[in-house]
C-alpha cells in the first residue's frame, strides 16, 4: 500500500506538471477537467477508483497546486526598500542586556529597579554599561547574569509583549535604560547596547520575511475562498 502511494505520488505530481507546461499556477483553478484528466492517466496504470484513492488524488492536486502557486507568487511579489525601511523601523534588531530581579515580594524588586535605574541614568553612556555589567553579575537571577546580562542580538518583535510595550515608549537608542518592566519572570531593568544598522545584507533578510508573509496572506485568502 505504501508502495502504491509512493507511485500515485510521483505519477500524479507527473500528470499535473505536463498539465501545468504551458499554463500560469496561478491561473489554472483545480478544475474537474484537470481531477479527471489525473484520474483517467492513473487508470491506465491500474490504479482503483476507490474513495481512499480519489482523496488521495485530490490532496496531491491541493498540495502540488498550492505549491506551485506559492512560488509564482513569491516570484513575482516586489518589496521596496521603502517598505523594508519602514518595517525595520517598526521591528530593529537590538542588542540587549537585562537585570532580573525576583520579584516574590513586588514592591522590593520595584524599588530596588527603580534605584538601580536612577543609579544608571545618572551615568554617562560608557560608564552606564560597565555599571549594569556589575549589578547584573552581582544582583540579576538570569541565566545571562554571568556575561553581565547581555541576551545578544534580538528582535524586538521577538521580546515579551510587556518588554516590546515598556520599550516602545521612548525613542530607540543606544545606552536606554527604561522603567522596570513585570514579567513572568520578574521585575526587569533591560539595557539597549547597540542597534543593528539595516546594511545591505540585513534589508535583504527584512525583504524575504515581508515577501514570506505576503504571499501566505495570499494563500490564507485562497484557502478561504475553497
Amino acid at each position: 500500500m505504501v508502495f502504491r502511494c509512493i507511485l500515485l505520488s510521483l505519477y500524479t505530481f507527473f500528470i499535473m506538471s505536463r498539465a501545468y507546461a504551458n499554463n500560469d499556477p496561478s491561473g489554472v483553478p483545480l478544475s474537474p477537467e484537470l481531477r479527471e484528466k489525473v484520474f483517467q492517466a492513473l487508470k491506465k496504470e491500474h490504479f482503483d477508483e476507490s474513495p481512499l484513492m480519489k482523496d488521495l488524488v485530490q490532496r496531491l492536486l491541493v498540495s502540488r497546486y498550492l505549491s506551485k502557486l506559492s512560488e509564482n507568487l513569491f516570484s513575482s511579489t516586489k518589496i521596496s526598500d521603502e517598505e523594508v525601511r519602514a518595517a525595520y523601523k517598526k521591528n530593529p534588531v537590538l542588542r540587549l542586556s537585562r537585570i532580573l530581579l525576583d520579584s516574590k515580594d513586588p514592591k522590593k524588586a520595584q524599588k530596588k529597579a527603580r534605584s538601580i535605574i536612577l543609579q544608571l541614568q545618572s551615568l554617562e553612556k560608557t560608564a552606564r554599561e560597565k555599571e549594569f555589567k556589575k549589578i547584573a553579575q552581582k544582583s540579576s537571577i538570569g541565566f545571562e547574569a554571568p556575561t553581565g546580562g547581555d541576551l545578544d542580538y534580538k528582535e524586538l518583535n521577538s521580546l515579551g509583549g510587556a518588554i516590546i510595550e515598556a520599550v516602545s515608549l521612548y525613542p530607540l537608542e543606544p545606552g536606554l535604560v527604561g522603567k522596570p518592566i513585570h514579567t513572568e519572570e520578574g521585575v526587569v531593568v533591560l539595557y539597549i547596547r547597540a542597534i543593528q544598522p539595516l546594511d545591505a545584507a540585513q534589508m535583504e533578510r527584512v525583504r524575504l520575511r515581508l515577501s514570506k508573509q505576503r504571499v501566505e496572506a495570499l494563500i490564507t485568502q485562497y484557502l478561504g475562498r475553497l
